[in-house]
């Protein structure tokens, strides 16, 4: 994740999730909590934009692991009150914890980066107490342009569009079904986004998704050319207001009655 050393200055910029939204997502995580809860797990922590105003509103413990060392230093300097999160440098595929040590566990941005994305679901399950919960955050694109926004959001440069396939968030639901219980979805909040493909092509070739970061120079440059390419052929121009709605979604699995193993 060394990668996410380079951007912890301009991550949270290259995010853009309102504040209103993250305060929405954490009231929600906490009113879902089982009554006495005492600890939470955030793995892939990053700069703390999720856990922070958790934290906040959480009486118990809030621990936070990353293994990119930039990203938990970044989140140390943001960190301004008594209820910090507890932070820890580690894989989240071997997390330094014991079987069944937390009651739930905060996940944002994270399963879609891992090649290993069903060995650490399952080391995270491991850590969670018997009838746990795992709540999931993800990203739905709506409205006029919202599909064609996801599309090129989702790039990669080999000529096609994550979308040509399984979605990704089925597939990590698929994950995590395996081994938890899917219990619902709660709809955390929309908001309203407005950009151009000039901007999302500008941040593919600057390389501020994850998705470019093991692709060469040259894939980066044809990438963010056929990113305009595509729009183009939908008869949109680099420069026109591509209006959507982003919605931020929940979803909640629960640990079985049994410390995973």
């Amino acid at each position: 994740m060394g990668s996410f050393d380079r951007v912890a200055s301009r991550y949270d910029a290259s995010r853009r999730l309102p504040q209103v939204v993250l305060d929405q997502l954490a009231e929600a995580v906490v009113s879902a909590l089982p009554p006495g809860a005492g600890a939470i797990l955030e793995p892939g922590i990053g700069t703390g934009r999720v856990a922070l105003p958790i934290a906040a509103r959480f009486p118990g413990r809030y621990v936070g692991v990353d293994i990119a060392a930039e990203m938990l230093n970044r989140l140390r300097e943001n960190t301004w009150h008594d209820r910090s999160p507890l932070l820890v440098y580690a894989d989240v595929h071997h997390l330094p914890f014991q079987s069944a040590t937390f009651d739930a566990a905060v996940v944002v941005a994270l399963f879609h980066l891992l090649p290993n994305r069903v060995d650490a679901i399952t080391e995270v399950a491991r850590t969670l107490r018997p009838r746990g919960l795992l709540f999931h955050g993800r990203t739905e694109y709506r409205g006029e342009h919202g599909q064609l926004v996801e599309r090129l959001r989702h790039y990669r440069s080999s000529g096609r569009a994550a979308n040509d396939t399984k979605p990704v968030p089925q597939r990590i639901h698929d994950d995590l079904a395996s081994k938890l219980a899917y219990e619902t979805s709660i709809n955390v909040g929309v908001w309203d986004v407005v950009t151009t493909v000039r901007e999302l092509a500008d941040a593919f070739a600057a390389r501020l998704w994850s998705g470019t970061w093991k692709l060469s120079d040259a894939e980066v440059a044809r990438g963010a050319e056929d990113m305009v390419r595509i729009a183009k052929n939908q008869g949109i121009g680099p420069d026109e207001s591509l209006c959507h709605q982003r919605a931020m979604y929940l979803d909640v699995y629960r640990a079985g009655p049994w410390v995973a193993k």
